[in-house]
């Protein structure tokens, strides 16, 4: 029996605002009559299960060869960074520049080869962009920062350029507690502009960017005769993969039920996996 993914059009396509990440890994074991006819677009060699690459708040960078086989051929890339994009980019010194990440928190870039594509799921890191700000009493003062932003090693703030007077220092933040202390004049005193503190475990207090971490939405799967079935616990952007391939990207409504219909590919084991994204943060179901 062969079965291939196949998404219905019960799938509604709905807001794209999401950033969490759910995740669900399969392993179908396909059967045993005659493979169905390869097509010009399956015809390169199957790389296998893609891993997910993850992409921060500031972007990533990274080498187009490490995505292929040997005597492997890139011709070009696109790059759904939300449901229904799909921007071109452009491969410069064998390098694939992907500027942001995706906007629901999960999205898929699409190599071009000479025999077809190669799908690879892109995550988000969940990472948030946090700016310090600070105004000095007096001009001959200066104002520094220093935290687990950069290892407790303190950095002088710079002048701000839309607020003038002020001091600014911006810094990349996972969700989680983050705390810091302000150096004015070489003294490190807690920011009269953050009322939230946290213990320094040794009898003293930090100032703390708090960044909260989502609710993950749950992707769960169940058999019925000899369907697979996904449902999602939130509406959620979601996409699926068979080995290297992109079978749905998609928005699944709340307590939705998608579909997995099977079949096409050749007989022996493959991986199908799917993850579902609402609002940063990351889960991991098994099939």
């Amino acid at each position: 029996m062969r079965r291939l993914i196949h998404a219905t059009t019960m799938i509604r396509m709905l807001r794209t605002s999401r950033k969490a990440v759910a995740c669900a890994m399969a392993f179908a074991l396909f059967g045993c009559d005659k493979p169905a006819e390869r097509t010009d677009h399956d015809a390169h060699s199957s790389w296998g299960p893609t891993m997910p690459l993850r992409v921060g708040a500031e972007g990533l960078s990274f080498p187009v060869a490490d995505l292929l086989l040997p005597g492997e051929a890139c011709l070009g890339a696109t790059y759904a960074s939300a449901v229904g994009a799909n921007d071109t980019l452009d491969i410069e010194d064998g390098l694939v520049v992907l500027d942001a990440a995706p906007a629901s928190g999960v999205g898929n870039l699409s190599l071009i080869l000479e025999g077809g594509t190669r799908d690879v799921p892109i995550l988000s890191r969940g990472e948030v962009s946090h700016t310090f700000r600070h105004r000095l009493n007096d001009a001959s003062q200066t104002v520094g920062i220093v935290g687990n932003l950069n290892g407790w090693t303190p950095e002088p703030m710079e002048p701000s350029v839309d607020n003038p007077g002020a001091f600014e220092r911006t810094a990349i933040f996972s969700p989680g507690k983050h705390p810091y202390q302000l150096v004015i004049d070489g003294e490190w005193v807690l920011d009269p502009n953050n009322d939230n503190t946290l213990s320094n475990g040794m009898g003293g207090w930090n100032s703390v960017v708090d960044i909260p971490t989502p609710e993950a939405p749950v992707l769960s799967s169940f058999g019925r005769g000899d369907k697979v079935f996904l449902r999602s616990t939130m509406e959620a952007d979601l996409v699926v993969y068979v080995d290297d391939r992109l079978a749905f990207h998609g928005t699944i409504p709340e307590d939705g039920v998608l579909p997995l219909v099977l079949e096409g590919f050749d007989e022996g084991r493959h991986h199908v996996r799917a993850w579902a994204a609402q609002q940063g943060g990351i889960s991991q179901d098994l099939l």
